[in-house]
């Protein structure tokens, strides 16, 4: 799930790269972007809390969390600083950035190697459905 949702804001934000550099960005790009960068971001934080317990020793988990909350929070803060700073410069510069970022975030958590106890017979969508329930 992180990796997939990884490669799909790389999409969405190289594919603003190339929207903007062919000239044609329009606000409704932009909204659609940050609804699906919304929505895969949701699914990725969430499977990282989920993981993260099968990542780290047990007595570890509580550190781990804050570690995790605390970039969390740090980005939270800096990032909405450093993306205004760059479109001042330059606006597709972190479409560029963001999407490069996401396509290394992907191919590191695919070095990631765990196994995460599943009940039988459900997949993503099971688990989806049920929560939306």
């Amino acid at each position: 799930v992180m990796v997939t949702a990884d490669a799909v804001r790389a999409a969405v934000f190289l594919g603003l790269a190339l929207v903007w550099a062919l000239g044609t960005l329009r606000m409704e790009h932009l909204y659609a972007a940050a609804l699906v960068a919304g929505v895969t971001s949701v699914f990725f934080d969430v499977s990282a809390q989920t993981v993260l317990p099968s990542l780290v020793a047990k007595e570890k988990v509580v550190s781990g969390n804050a570690w995790m909350m605390g970039v969390e929070s740090a980005a939270t803060v800096a990032g909405p600083v450093i993306a205004g700073a760059l479109a001042i410069v330059a606006a597709p510069v972190g479409f560029w950035l963001a999407g490069g970022a996401f396509v290394v975030s992907a191919v590191c958590l695919l070095g990631v190697r765990v196994r995460m106890p599943r009940a039988p017979g459900r997949g993503v969508y099971a688990d989806v459905a049920e929560g939306v329930r």
